[in-house]
C-alpha cells in the first residue's frame, strides 16, 4: 500500500520531468533566449533523475525486508525533497519562471496550447492519467481545495473523485488532509 504511493509519487515526477525536459524546456530557451536558467533547471532534472532512480531501485528491492525497503525510499524521498521543496528549491524557481504572463510575453496562445498538449501527451506513457489527477487532488492543501471546489461540479468532487480514491483506499488515506480527516478521503469529507 506505502509502496504504491511512492511508485505514484515516482511515476508523477519521472512523467513530469521527461515532458518538461523534451517540450517545455527547448520551448522556454527558444522563445525566452533565458539559456542560464534553463541549464540550471535542466542540470537539476538530471540530479533528480539519478535520485528517481534510486527511488524506484529502493521500490522494487524484493531481497531486502519491507523496513529496510521503507527506510530506503524514506532517505530517497528526503534527497528528492532538499532539491525540489524550499524558498529557493526547483519547484520554487519553476513557478517564477513558468508563468502564464511569462509565456504569453514570449509567444502566442496556439503555439503555448501545442506546448502544453505535447506535455500533457508523456503522462500516459509513464502513469494512470487518473491517478495522477486523483494523486493532485488529493494533496492539495485547504485553500487550494476551496478555490477548486468552486470550479468543479460537486458530482465530481463528491463521487467521482471519492470513488477513484476508494478503488486504492490505503493509497489515497495517506494524503495530508486525508490524516487530519480521520482518514476520511471524500473532499473535505462531505460524505
Amino acid at each position: 500500500m506505502v509502496l504504491t504511493l511512492y511508485y505514484i509519487v515516482y511515476s508523477f515526477l519521472f512523467a513530469h520531468h521527461v515532458g518538461e525536459d523534451k517540450y517545455t524546456f527547448p520551448f522556454v530557451t527558444e522563445t525566452s533566449h533565458e539559456n542560464s536558467i534553463m541549464q540550471r533547471e535542466a542540470k537539476e532534472h538530471l540530479d533528480l533523475e539519478v535520485l528517481l532512480n534510486s527511488l524506484m531501485k529502493s521500490i522494487d528491492d524484493s531481497e531486502s525486508s519491507h523496513k529496510d525497503r521503507v527506510s530506503a525510499i524514506h532517505k530517497d524521498f528526503k534527497s528528492i525533497g532538499d532539491v525540489l521543496l524550499g524558498e529557493s528549491g526547483h519547484l520554487a524557481r519553476e513557478d517564477l519562471i513558468f508563468t502564464t504572463e511569462h509565456f504569453r510575453q514570449w509567444t502566442d496562445e496556439k503555439t503555448l496550447r501545442a506546448v502544453s498538449d505535447n506535455l500533457h501527451s508523456v503522462i500516459p506513457q509513464y502513469m494512470d492519467k487518473m491517478d495522477g489527477l486523483i494523486f493532485i487532488i488529493y494533496h492539495l492543501s485547504d485553500e487550494e481545495k476551496m478555490f477548486w471546489d468552486e470550479r468543479i461540479p460537486y458530482i465530481v468532487t463528491n463521487f467521482f473523485f471519492p470513488r477513484r480514491a476508494g478503488m486504492a483506499p490505503g493509497v489515497w488515506k495517506l494524503a495530508s488532509h486525508c490524516r487530519t480527516q480521520n482518514n476520511n478521503c471524500t473532499w473535505y469529507n462531505k460524505m
